[in-house]
């Protein structure tokens, strides 16, 4: 049994304990929820290369099958999900979530103008022998600029590693080494492989690869590894180890741990809030739970009161600073934009959205997840706050080792904040927007390049940079308006969802009195028991890690 299996397991018998002990059925719903999340959870690794360098032939040769099309145009590629699976279809999803399901033979049909990514699912002896990995074959670097920055918004944080395919004839083409060099600003590991390498001699292909990996070592700083492939002989030794190499217990843990112990706690704090609760009347209980509306109602009105914080902080601050990085990443490339702009539309526009695309993403990540966070913060903290006031937390404060309120404040690695940020999808949902009226507006802004070679800077400074950021400031107050009110919607639903929690709990504490009236000593150990089996639980996740880490 690995370890995904192990954990579900564990998450079994976590409904088990709930059920027996009338655990409220929301929690349980949860659990099964969760459960099929744990099941579903692989690991992404992007396939990238430039157009033509052999991605879908080479992930049709693994596959030893011909499924991915061959000759999709750069501007309607699209990004495409390797599954095994028993049933075999493809799924398309467009950015709005919706769905629509095709046979394999439709899958060249379905465009990146209408849908975001597709899901195939194969019935592949290869996908099902990589278990925990799912292959992205993604669009290639110079498919169309509104694609490319969808799909790599989409997977710069869901995908863990890149590989980056790159032919023979041609080495590291510069479009691949731009996106080293953005894959080392997100702090993302990558391997190269060399494609096609039956155009070539082997003592030629050796001298690529040494080549390769010190370019590319000198543009990440650090050692990237570099292998060689050859679909046309079947040769993809180096993909497979690669591959091999990725399937590190580390990356599991490190997203199904989290969730398994939510689970648990979800199942103890019930459990040890009715055993507090079960002697107290039920007019007592009751009042309590007015008590927590009535206090859960004021802090609603602080969300509102955060998020009006929130919206000033952006406003004073965060759009000035957000244009200053724009500003002094154009000032940085100010002679290559204006050679790009003597290109023309095209070479400008690949040129501004390479150079602003890892500074917009920076600046989100950053800045305003570092606002969102505080005032998650806040709120967490008043949350824990009135729990104590009405004495419902869970954690005794004689054994733990920080308490509740101490715990609250390392946000940024709080799953629950990175659960609430991950589902605003905030990369996709603002830099793209921001990136594609850049796009819109390159040909007026070329403009303002023709004829500057003598005081080139002085036109960067006084007209480009300026149209730049004219273009983008309603947008980026905007886009920072709909952030603000998705995090306050999110957060207002966590909060009731906890409140609903424990009122669930405390509703069954009512239930519990009856019970305990008539064999208090039984009700106790039964419940003890249950608390008692829960740690259990939470140990033997927490044990997994430490032996899958042993072992790895």
């Amino acid at each position: 049994m690995d370890y995904r299996q192990r954990i579900l397991a564990l998450a079994e018998q976590l409904e088990a304990i709930g059920i027996e002990h009338q655990v409220p059925p929301h929690i349980i719903e949860q659990n099964r929820a969760a459960r099929s999340e744990i099941e579903e959870f692989r690991i992404l690794i992007p396939l990238i290369g430039t157009f033509n360098a052999g991605k879908s032939t080479l992930l049709n040769t693994y596959l030893g099958r011909d499924v991915l099309p061959t000759d999709f145009l750069p501007e309607t590629s699209i990004a495409a999900e390797l599954r095994y699976g028993e049933t075999e279809e493809v799924v398309a999803y467009k950015k709005d979530g919706t769905a629509a399901r095709y046979s394999l033979d439709e899958l060249k049909s379905i465009s990146s103008r209408t849908y975001s990514h597709v899901q195939v699912t194969l019935r592949s002896d290869a996908l099902k022998r990589l278990d925990n990995i799912v292959l992205v074959d993604m669009p290639g670097l110079d498919s169309s600029l509104e694609e490319h920055n969808q799909a790599i918004l989409s997977y710069v944080r869901k995908g863990v590693f890149y590989l980056i395919l790159t032919e023979a004839e041609y080495g590291l083409k510069e479009s691949v080494l731009d996106f080293l060099k953005e894959l080392n600003i997100y702090d993302m590991d990558c391997a190269v492989l060399i494609s096609k390498t039956d155009q070539k001699l082997p003592e030629d292909i050796r001298a690529i690869a040494r080549q390769a990996a010190e370019t590319a070592s000198n543009v990440t700083g650090f050692e990237v590894q570099v292998g060689q492939v050859s679909s046309k002989r079947g040769d993809l030794a180096d993909f497979t180890k690669l591959l091999a190499s990725l399937e590190q217990p580390s990356i599991l843990v490190d997203h199904l741990e989290p969730k398994a112990i939510e689970l648990a706690e979800q199942v103890k704090n019930d459990l040890e809030l009715r055993l507090r609760h079960y002697r107290l009347d039920h007019s007592e209980i009751d009042e309590k739970m007015k008590r927590l509306e009535k206090s859960l109602t004021q802090l609603e009105k602080e969300v509102e009161l955060e998020s009006g914080r929130v919206s000033k902080q952006f406003g004073s601050s965060t759009v000035a600073e957000i244009q200053e990085d724009i500003r002094n990443a154009m000032l940085d490339n100010v002679e290559t934009l204006a050679r790009a702009a003597k290109g023309g539309p095209e070479p400008f526009k690949r040129l501004l959205n390479q150079t602003l695309r890892p500074v917009l993403v920076h600046a989100v990540e950053s800045r305003v997840t570092d606002i969102l966070s505080s005032s998650y913060r806040h709120i967490s903290a008043r949350q824990a706050q009135i729990a104590d006031e009405l004495d419902l937390n869970t954690i005794d404060p004689s054994t733990a080792e920080t308490s509740l309120l101490e715990k609250v404040t390392d946000t940024l690695s709080s799953p629950a904040f990175r659960t609430l940020i991950g589902g605003m999808a905030i990369l996709t949902a603002v830099v793209a927007p921001w990136l594609e009226l850049l796009l819109f507006f390159a040909p007026d802004i070329i403009k303002l390049f023709l004829n500057t070679e003598k005081r080139l800077q002085q036109t960067i400074e006084t007209q480009v940079i300026p149209e730049v950021l004219e273009r983008l400031h309603p947008n980026i107050v905007r886009a920072l308006e709909d952030v603000n009110a998705q995090f306050r919607q999110q957060l207002g639903e966590s909060l009731h969802a906890r409140q609903q929690d424990i009122i669930a709990s405390l509703e069954q504490a009512k239930q519990d009195k009856i019970l305990a009236e008539e064999e208090e000593d039984q009700y106790v150990f039964r419940l003890e028991q249950a608390i008692g089996a829960v740690n259990e639980v939470l140990a033997a996740i927490r044990k997994e890690r430490n032996s899958l880490v042993a072992v790895g």
